[in-house]
């Protein structure tokens, strides 16, 4: 690529041999696995730019960090490199771009559009009350203790009924 035309999308910045090869990248998807500090995010706003440079309607990419920070840092780096068109993108983290597609399609999964995802701490209170409204001891029952238990069946894959199965079982023992 010439240096007038790197001029031209923004790049001013040299990159090494490998992050030149992922900015000018001539195929589809991109996934850039590095360390920190190793010039991620100065990769990808590059091959932004080189993108719609190349014709790519900004709607078309689609930009995935892990943080809000991150996100936010991408943003602005791209607007700084290809201006307003930048607002058009998804620069976005992983959780906010998969509530933005559910929002979008709620209605194929019948829920309601402005449905709530509770973290950590919402999910502990919830289960409180639900040991609470069934009459179990939360002494014999910790809300912690029964979240913890709840996330490893869904990380194992146990399938509700035989959680429940194991569940009443454990509940059985502990009333007795």
């Amino acid at each position: 690529m010439s240096e007038s035309h790197k001029a031209s999308i923004g790049v001013n910045i040299p990159l090494n041999p490998d992050q030149e090869e992922a900015v000018y990248h001539p195929g589809g998807p991109l996934l850039v696995v590095a360390g920190a500090g190793s010039g991620k995010t100065r990769v990808l706003t590059q091959r932004i730019a080189w993108l719609i440079s190349q014709g790519i309607h900004p709607m078309e990419i689609l930009a995935i960090t892990f943080t809000n920070k991150a996100a936010e840092e991408m943003r602005h780096r791209v607007a700084d490199l290809v201006g307003p068109v930048a607002r058009n993108m998804w620069v976005t983290t992983f959780h906010k771009s998969c509530v933005r597609m559910l929002r979008q399609h709620a209605e194929l999964i019948d829920y309601p559009k402005q449905f709530t995802i509770y973290d950590s701490q919402d999910s502990k209170r919830l289960i409180g009350y639900v040991i609470r409204d069934m009459g179990l001891d939360p002494k014999k029952f910790p809300a912690g203790a029964s979240q913890s238990r709840i996330s490893l069946w869904k990380n194992e894959l146990v399938f509700p009924a035989k959680a429940f199965d194991t569940a009443e079982h454990v509940a059985a023992r502990r009333h007795a």
